[in-house]
């Protein structure tokens, strides 16, 4: 397997599964991530998606947490660098990196990245992959946690050194989502912290639009 070091953090194998399957706030955030995410789905693609790209996918249960919620979804697929737990992932699942993710232009109408951009060195290159791979009017959903909130639950021992290369906050993920031609439309909160959803105009200027969802959790 190459080296992506240079690229991620986080990748944390068999043992993280159990954690997600039993530890109680893992469950409650996996499930709240899950339910924000839907939500947002729900409401922008009432009618359901077509294909759905998970990207950080480990496992596959927020992935199954999505598929139980949103109205339609005819087919996951599931993207991680970690083979180990992409083993347990009950999706079709490519082993990639995701700033270079072995798909066509235009092939998902959604992807779900959740709590995956603080752990990458290259988050722009990701951004700018992600839109590649969107069809134009797909749409973005990312989670991050909340910087203040973060440091908080760390500092007060709530929350172990989760190895994330930055903290972001909405100002941050608006300047690296316009770079990758998306522009933020709406704010709101959730777990309770906030996250945003954005939209951007496909890179040829047409009339299809690209929707992207950034959720800070």
């Amino acid at each position: 397997m190459e080296d992506y070091k240079h690229k991620y953090t986080g990748i944390y194998g068999r043992d993280y599964h159990e954690t997600r399957l039993n530890h109680p706030t893992v469950k409650f955030s996996l499930k709240t991530r899950a339910g924000a995410i839907s939500s947002g789905i729900n409401e922008i693609f009432p009618q359901g998606v077509n294909f759905l790209l998970d990207i950080g996918s480990a496992d596959g249960l927020l992935a199954e947490g999505i598929r139980e919620q949103v109205a339609y979804i005819y087919k996951i697929i599931c993207l991680d660098l970690d083979f180990n737990l992409l083993g347990y992932n009950p999706f079709p699942a490519t082993q990639a990196d995701s700033c270079r993710m072995p798909f066509a232009d235009n092939s998902f109408d959604v992807i779900t990245a959740a709590a995956l951009i603080e752990h990458l060195y290259d988050p722009r290159s990701f951004l700018k992959e992600c839109h590649r791979v969107l069809r134009p009017s797909g749409g973005l959903f990312l989670t991050c946690p909340s910087p203040f909130f973060e440091w908080l639950a760390t500092k007060l021992g709530y929350l172990k050194d989760a190895v994330h290369v930055a903290r972001y906050n909405l100002e941050d993920l608006t300047i690296m989502c316009e770079d990758a031609h998306f522009s933020v439309e709406l704010t709101r909160k959730f777990m309770p912290f906030p996250f945003f959803f954005a939209r951007g105009e496909n890179r040829l200027k047409m009339p299809c639009r690209k929707q992207v969802f950034h959720f800070c959790s």
